[in-house]
């Protein structure tokens, strides 16, 4: 049950008008496996915070939500708007960070991120990037990007990624963006990212080409599948809809986009086909065939920011290079310590 409480911390006897309360929807998700959080977009556009045991979301206009007791919830509760969007746990606690932020990147800065899974090529105003470690960092071209990773893109901002698969993206503004999982391993390849709000587009790299379930995009409303494909994707907040829209890639080929809810999946299987999704519990829509002038209008800024095959080219060697380069040195120390093992044994 929600209840509305006002916060103030200042007199405001003389002069109330120069001070408007703020309110606070205080929450208490007891016994709940889904927990309803007035407000309309509040629960997708605040900032996440902890206070205590409690789930702090906070809007720039001062508008609170308090959900009492999350962090001391096992399991805890999804959280969800009156029109059926979804914030699960693992996206709540990345947008929240750790319990203590900055507790290791403070001794290293790189700790406990293991290696990097991609990088930032392109981008213009301000981009921050949350790590794991709960530090906040204001990012420019050349940023790695890590898993768990929370990319935000302030205001007008914009930023142009290329993961080590070969998967490139162009995050258009006002997006957050998670990188839950990314394991480049051929065979064995995997990658799941949220997207909380804002648009991108992306052509998808080998990892997608590896299975059906091989790369996926979660969204507050939908599950989209990837396989193999360029597509553009917006979570839009202020309607509380996904849409998807298939597109070809340079050399005209089509892959295959799943939107999946609780209630139906939908397959985008043609150029220019587009799907959408307005909440968790409905089935999706097919919306039919978009033309070329449609897709530019909705979608042309974000589609011309994304980075040239040169530039991917470029960016993967690199970085399976830099990834190989790792996994041969962290070899040679384990051999090393191997054989400095056996000499002590040797001695004994």
């Amino acid at each position: 049950m929600a209840q509305i409480i006002r916060l103030s911390n200042v007199d405001q006897t003389d002069t109330p008008e120069l001070f408007p309360l703020q309110s606070a929807i205080v929450i208490d998700p007891a016994g709940k496996s889904l927990v309803e959080v007035p407000g309309g977009e509040l629960l997708l556009n605040a900032d996440y915070n902890r206070d205590g045991e409690d789930l702090v979301l906070e809007n720039e206009d001062g508008t609170k939500a308090i959900i009492q007791n999350y962090f001391a919830m096992d399991p805890k509760p999804d959280l969800a708007t009156a029109d059926g969007a979804v914030i699960i746990p693992k996206v709540a606690m990345a947008l929240v960070g750790p319990l203590a932020p900055g507790q290791y990147a403070q001794a290293d800065p790189q700790a406990n991120a293991g290696s990097p899974v991609g990088e930032i090529t392109n981008m213009s105003g301000t981009v921050q990037i949350t790590r794991k470690s709960g530090v906040a960092e204001t990012i420019e071209v050349g940023a790695k990007i890590f898993e768990g990773d929370v990319i935000a893109t302030k205001g007008t901002a914009t930023a142009a990624l290329v993961f080590i698969d070969g998967t490139s993206m162009s995050i258009a503004e006002s997006a957050r963006l998670v990188i839950d999982e990314l394991v480049y391993n051929p065979g064995a390849s995997k990658a799941s990212f949220n997207l909380v709000q804002g648009a991108f587009a992306f052509v998808s790299g080998s990892i997608a080409k590896e299975g059906s379930n091989a790369m996926t995009v979660q969204t507050p409303v939908a599950t989209i599948g990837i396989r193999g494909t360029k597509a553009t994707i917006q979570a839009d907040q202020s309607s509380n809809t996904v849409k998807v829209i298939l597109l070809p890639e340079a050399d005209g080929s089509i892959g295959t986009i799943s939107i999946k809810t609780a209630s139906g999946e939908t397959f985008l299987t043609q150029p220019f086909q587009a799907g959408s999704s307005s909440s968790k519990f409905d089935a999706p829509q097919d919306l039919g065939t978009y033309t070329k002038e449609q897709v530019q209008q909705e979608f042309g800024a974000t589609l011309s920011n994304m980075p040239s095959q040169e530039t991917v080219n470029q960016s993967v060697s690199k970085q399976q290079a830099a990834a190989a380069a790792a996994e041969n040195a962290a070899a040679d120390a384990e051999a090393g310590e191997e054989k400095g093992e056996g000499k002590g044994e040797g001695k004994g």
